[in-house]
């Protein structure tokens, strides 16, 4: 009994072709003209594609290069921790000057950036300041850590002083950076959505910090 030869119709000619026939390009009998439109088509899904492969990866780029080129206090990830401090300090006054008035605060770093940078994201290290204070007056580390004796108590003081020494240092990786501000934002809409969290909280939860 002989098998019959299945056949095919050209998507771009209409004519019938078996599959003995088939020249590897989809739809398309042995025809120039058919072949020629049929590999036209190929290219073109092979062009769209290794565009969005290239737009995928300059996105990526993108987001890579916003942490390498701006300054310390604008890079994404360090604007949503200071965005939480402010959030989660927002009914606290000034921990440096709590009995002065202030219209506009920043997120104080008792420890700053530039000295201490393995410290720039640890929660205890961030606090409600004004901008006077924060940065005006230099930032005013001893009245900082007075404001934390009273507010929290000597225990916590000490804990802090002693964050240099035990954080040690701190070279993340733009990966890590990335995924340290997925958890960051998503922290942000939960603290504006009426959830509660501590410091200890917020640290744990971002793991960038093992203490």
């Amino acid at each position: 009994m002989t098998n019959k030869i299945k056949k095919y119709r050209c998507k771009y000619s209409s004519n019938v072709y078996s599959a003995r026939t088939l020249t590897g390009l989809k739809q398309c009998c042995t025809e120039i003209q058919c072949m020629t439109s049929a590999a036209m088509v190929a290219l073109e899904k092979k062009r769209k594609a290794l565009i969005k492969s290239e737009s995928e990866k300059w996105k990526q780029k993108k987001s890579e290069y916003k942490f390498q080129t701006v300054r310390q206090s604008q890079e994404p990830l360090q604007k949503a921790i200071n965005q939480i401090v402010r959030l989660i300090d927002e009914e606290e006054p000034c921990i440096a000057r709590p009995f002065e008035y202030s219209a506009a605060f920043d997120a104080g770093h008792i420890f700053s950036v530039g000295a201490h940078p393995a410290l720039r994201y640890h929660m205890w290290n961030i606090h409600k300041q004004s901008v006077k204070s924060n940065k005006h007056l230099g930032g005013e580390q001893l009245l900082m850590l007075e404001g934390i004796d009273i507010r929290y108590g000597n225990e916590t003081r000490q804990y802090i002083e002693s964050l240099p020494q035990l954080v040690g240092s701190l070279k993340p990786t733009i990966d890590e950076k990335m995924s340290w501000l997925k958890i960051a934002n998503r922290l942000i809409k939960e603290i504006k959505s009426g959830k509660k969290y501590s410091r200890n909280e917020i640290n744990q939860i971002m793991g960038i910090y093992k203490i």
